[in-house]
């Protein structure tokens, strides 16, 4: 996957140079400020790549110079419609990097604080060298129960999900 190889090259060049967390404020702006407009223009064959840089200079000139030529190697490479797909990779990086077990919890509510806090002991029993960092998000099309996602693993414990592996087993 091509998005983990420019995100590797990134982490790697933002560990070198200390600048973890500047590349990751950079990421931030980028994806924040990127609009369908402006991404075609980035991403259009009928804009020279030179134009190209220059326009994200102007836009981006108070972004790390690193940063930036980051920016133009991708518009070089024709990969800055990846730029979203990269920054995923590299939080991933930094996540590991940082021993840092992130756990997506959806649920049709908010999981009670005493849940959520059982719910971590029993991940820092299972990861003891991690920091476990857990998130509650709300999907109200869900019947009852709780998916849960972890880096690339995901457990459907709703009832939703549970009905539908019956559905696929009829």
């Amino acid at each position: 996957m091509v998005e983990s190889e420019y995100a590797k090259a990134v982490f790697d060049l933002a560990k070198e140079e200390n600048k973890i967390e500047v590349f990751t404020n950079c990421f931030n702006a980028v994806i924040d400020t990127k609009t369908k407009e402006f991404s075609d223009i980035l991403v259009s064959p009928f804009i020279h790549k030179e134009e190209k840089k220059r326009i994200l200079s102007k836009v981006y000139h108070s972004l790390d110079e690193t940063f930036l030529h980051f920016l133009y190697v991708l518009i070089d490479h024709n990969r800055f419609d990846k730029v979203n797909d990269i920054y995923k990779e590299y939080e991933k990086l930094v996540l590991k990097d940082n021993n840092i077990l992130r756990v997506k919890l959806i649920s049709i509510d908010l999981i009670k604080p005493k849940r959520l806090k059982e719910f971590k002991e029993t991940l820092l029993n299972k990861y003891p060298n991690m920091k476990i960092e857990i998130i509650n998000e709300i999907n109200p099309n869900l019947i009852g129960g709780v998916q849960i996602l972890m880096d690339d693993a995901s457990i459907d414990a709703s009832i939703k999900g549970t009905l539908d592996k019956i559905r696929g087993t009829l």
